[in-house]
């Protein structure tokens, strides 16, 4: 018993620290660093060029074929799950235009004159009877992003969303965004495929038909927990 007291200051020395230090795995929330990459980023940013793009097939069902960079594996991924961010996670940096960007509440619907960020998800396996507003329909990975940013307007709810496929692209390896549940949250891997572009335009009755469910974002990651590999895909 007595010895138990005596040890007693030192366990609740060594339980504060540990209290203090949180995790000490890359991968677990409230670490400064992740094992996985993390996105957002700053896309003027890019480490290369290259003619090669880690999409190197669109199927006539929507589906796109997968490349790595770094390897010959090939797979046919399907869209999972399409969403937008009523504030910008990526920076593209556009002139002549406010980037509300990062963190923040959404209205109901954005207004003529907002800017948003839409991402459309791949995956190898698509769930069914599932919400396709989020990514509880991309079932098995790896998960593809393609994202680009648009200015809202008035016009019909029919009008269809831009589908940017032209070069340039920039694409890195990274992770699936939205506001962090804690502080340095690292969450799951993605890969990224970002359209550039100030011209596209979206218009609000269509978001609210197609998209109805507005997305906080997060905010742009610091240089610490970014991959080395944001490439900037040129013409061949």
């Amino acid at each position: 018993m007595e010895a138990s007291r005596a040890f007693a200051p030192v366990i609740a020395g060594l339980l504060a620290a540990a209290l203090l230090l949180g995790p000490a795995r890359g991968q677990e929330a409230g670490s400064a660093t992740c094992s996985i990459p993390q996105s957002p980023r700053n896309v003027r940013a890019f480490d290369q060029e290259s003619k090669f793009s880690i999409i190197v097939e669109r199927g006539a069902d929507g589906s796109i074929v997968y490349q790595p960079r770094a390897g010959v594996l090939r797979q046919r991924l399907y869209p999972c799950g399409q969403h937008y961010h009523c504030r910008l996670e990526n920076s593209q940096g556009c002139d002549r235009r406010p980037e509300a960007m990062g963190p923040g509440s959404c209205k109901a619907l954005p207004q003529v004159g907002d800017w948003i960020e839409i991402h459309t998800v791949y995956a190898v396996e698509v769930g069914t009877s599932c919400d396709r507003e989020s990514l509880d329909c991309c079932k098995t990975g790896p998960l593809l992003v393609r994202a680009f940013q648009a200015k809202v307007v008035s016009g019909s709810p029919d009008a269809p969303f831009p589908d940017p496929w032209a070069r340039p692209l920039y694409q890195w390896s990274g992770s699936a965004t939205g506001p962090d549940d804690v502080p340095y949250q690292c969450k799951a891997a993605a890969e990224w495929s970002f359209s550039p572009g100030c011209a596209f335009r979206v218009t609000k009755q269509a978001l609210a038909k197609r998209l109805p469910h507005p997305h906080s974002a997060r905010g742009v990651q610091p240089k610490e927990r970014l991959s080395h590999d944001l490439t900037r895909v040129v013409p061949p």
